[in-house]
């Protein structure tokens, strides 16, 4: 069993598929795949169940619209979810590196 106040899920989403990071803290990184659909939703919820997850905070970097439909379905799962702009991810990025030299 997994802490869960360990645990983010990040995912990266497009129109056929979407990829998820399970992101624990102690460093360890899980990756998979899914279909950008219902039956892959589903398929993800089975797969956090794996880890006896069951709600956890999930962010995905927003592309279009092929978040939304996965998005709604894990708030009515009961995760909480949130949308981040890959423009300020990298800008974020960018910051660091300017504080750094």
């Amino acid at each position: 069993m997994i802490n869960q106040d360990n645990v983010v899920l990040r995912i990266d989403i497009s129109k056929k598929s979407f990829d998820v990071a399970l992101l624990l803290l102690n460093g360890i990184r899980i990756n998979k795949k899914f279909r950008n659909n219902h039956n892959g939703f589903n398929e993800l919820q089975d797969w956090l169940e794996q880890f006896e997850i069951s709600s956890q905070h999930a962010y995905q970097v927003a592309t279009n619209n092929y978040g939304h439909a996965l998005a709604e379905f894990l708030l009515v799962c009961g995760y909480s979810m949130g949308m981040v702009n890959q423009a300020q991810v990298k800008g974020f990025a960018q910051s660091l590196v300017r504080c750094v030299n």
